[in-house]
């Protein structure tokens, strides 16, 4: 992420105490500042344009390119993998909004809250 000033949003991770330890494997904090962030086991699978950043999560429930988070006109979330993602508990089978404070459960017991960078 060098040579990039502004970001758009923060993702951090909230999931409960009792988490299974491999939980541990995902960040505690992503900053979104490119376009395009590719989450997976193998986010370089994902054909992006060069300037995307991906977030790899060395975590055997995880799907190799399990979301891509993008902003433009709006904060969104894109569903690629097999294992579940949700928005404030709902699932996301394609794509869905982001809002500032929303919960973005990447796994049944590994959450994140988003917050939107400030205007």
């Amino acid at each position: 992420m060098a040579g990039r000033d502004i970001c758009w949003g923060v993702l951090t991770r909230t999931s409960a105490p009792d988490a299974p330890a491999e939980a541990a494997a995902f960040p505690l904090r992503v900053a979104l500042c490119a376009s395009e962030v590719v989450v997976g086991r193998h986010p370089e699978k994902r054909k992006s344009s060069p300037d995307a950043d991906r977030v790899e999560i060395p975590a055997s429930r995880i799907s190799s390119v399990h979301c891509v988070l993008s902003a433009s006109d709006a904060v969104r979330v894109e569903a690629l993998g097999r294992a579940s993602l949700e928005v404030n508990g709902a699932p996301v089978h394609k794509r869905a909004k982001l809002a500032h404070g929303d919960e973005l459960r990447v796994l049944s017991d590994v959450s994140y809250r988003f917050q939107a960078a400030a205007d």
